[in-house]
C-alpha cells in the first residue's frame, strides 16, 4: 500500500477506526483475526475511514469511501460465508456472470456460499457508504431457537447454491435501516455490548422476514422505472428530514406524478407518504434524544417541526411518553 502516512488506529467504545488520507490504496486485511474473510481495496481514493466491532457471532465493518478515480474492492472468504450488507450511500456496482449490476441505495441483500470472491466497483469522484455484517454460520446456531425465522432461514441458507438468497437486492424497511444504524451509534444509558446484540438480532430478523413473506405486490399501473423513482422519493425523505417535505414537491424529485407517488408508497411500503415521513422523523428524534442527548426544541427542528410544542405533541402520540423524559434518562 502505497499512501502518503500510514493509516492512523484508534479505538471508540471498543470499535476500531482505520482511517487513510489521499493517494493510491493497495490494501488487503481480514476482517477479523477469527476469520477467512479478506477485504481488499486498489486504486486513487480521497478518503476511506473503516470502523470494525466484533459483536457475538458476528463481525461488522463500516466502510466511508471518497474516490476521485475508479477503485475496485473485493471481499474474499474461503470458509463459509453468511453476509449481509446494505448500501447506505451511493450505488453499489459489482460483477457477476451476466456482467455488471448494481445495489441502489437503502438496498440489502444475503449472500450465502462456501467460498464466495466478489467484485465491487466504486465510480470516479463519489462517496459510498456501506455497511455489512458477516455472520459466523456455526455461531448462529445458537440463535436458531430464538424464533422460527432463524431456524428456517438457516435450513434454507445451508442448502442454498446461488451467491445471493435474494434473486436481486431488495429495498430496506425503516426498521432495517434503523437496526443497522444502530450497530454503531453510541450507548448512552443501556450497556453497549448488549445494545449492539439486541441490534445485530433486529438486523437479522428484517433482513430475514422477507424470505418468508409473499412477494411484494404489483400494480397494473405501475411500472419497473416507476418503482425505482420512488425508492428516490424514499433516499430524498431521509436526506431532509429537517426540511418542509409535500408530496407535490417529492413527486417533482422523482419524477411522477402525485397519483403514481402515493400509489407507489403503498405499493411497495405498505403506508401512506405521511405515515413514512412521520415514522421515519420519530425515529430519528429518538436517537437525537438519546444518543446526541440534544435540547428538545433543536430535535425538533432538526427533524423538521417548526414549533417544538408540535413535535412533543406527535412524539407522545407516537411514543406514549414525552421527549423530555428521553433527555433525562440521556443525562443519568
Amino acid at each position: 500500500m502505497s499512501h502518503p502516512s500510514q493509516p492512523e488506529d484508534s479505538y471508540t467504545d471498543k470499535v476500531k477506526v482505520t482511517e487513510y488520507g489521499q493517494g493510491e490504496i493497495g490494501l488487503s486485511e481480514n476482517i477479523h483475526p477469527d476469520s477467512t474473510l479478506v477485504l481488499k481495496y486498489s486504486g486513487p481514493l480521497c478518503y476511506a475511514r473503516v470502523r470494525e466491532v466484533h459483536v457475538d457471532a458476528a463481525s461488522v465493518v463500516n466502510i466511508v469511501i471518497r474516490t476521485k478515480d475508479r477503485v475496485s474492492v473485493q471481499i474474499a472468504s474461503s470458509e463459509p460465508l453468511l453476509m449481509f450488507y446494505i448500501v447506505l450511500k451511493g450505488d453499489l456496482q459489482y460483477v457477476t456472470g451476466k456482467g455488471v449490476a448494481r445495489t441502489a441505495r437503502f438496498h440489502y441483500n444475503l449472500l450465502y456460499q462456501p467460498s464466495l470472491q466478489q467484485d465491487f466497483v466504486l465510480e470516479k469522484n463519489r462517496q459510498y457508504v456501506l455497511l455489512a455484517v458477516h455472520f459466523r454460520p456455526a455461531a448462529l446456531q445458537q440463535w436458531a431457537g430464538l424464533h422460527p425465522l432463524y431456524s428456517h432461514f438457516l435450513e434454507q441458507a445451508a442448502h442454498h447454491e446461488s451467491s445471493a438468497l435474494f434473486h436481486q437486492a431488495r429495498a430496506a424497511s425503516q426498521a432495517l435501516v434503523y437496526a443497522a444504524m444502530n450497530l454503531f451509534r453510541r450507548a448512552s444509558v443501556f450497556d453497549l455490548k448488549i445494545m449492539r446484540q439486541v441490534a445485530l438480532l433486529n438486523v437479522l430478523r428484517h433482513a430475514v422476514m422477507p424470505l418468508f413473506e409473499p412477494p411484494v405486490p404489483t400494480h397494473p399501473d405501475l411500472k419497473p422505472s416507476d418503482l425505482e423513482k420512488v425508492h428516490t422519493a424514499r433516499a430524498y425523505i431521509f436526506d431532509h428530514l429537517d426540511e418542509s417535505i409535500s408530496v407535490r414537491m417529492l413527486a417533482r424529485v422523482a419524477g411522477l406524478n402525485e397519483r403514481k407517488l402515493k400509489l407507489g408508497f403503498h405499493t411497495m411500503y405498505q403506508t401512506t407518504i405521511g405515515g413514512f415521513l412521520r415514522e421515519e422523523r420519530m425515529l430519528r428524534a429518538l436517537a437525537l434524544l438519546k444518543e446526541k442527548k440534544m435540547p428538545v426544541a433543536r430535535v425538533a427542528a432538526a427533524v423538521g417541526y417548526r414549533h417544538a410544542p408540535n413535535f412533543s405533541d406527535a412524539f407522545r402520540r407516537h411514543f406514549g411518553h414525552p421527549p423530555t423524559l428521553c433527555s433525562e434518562i440521556s443525562r443519568l
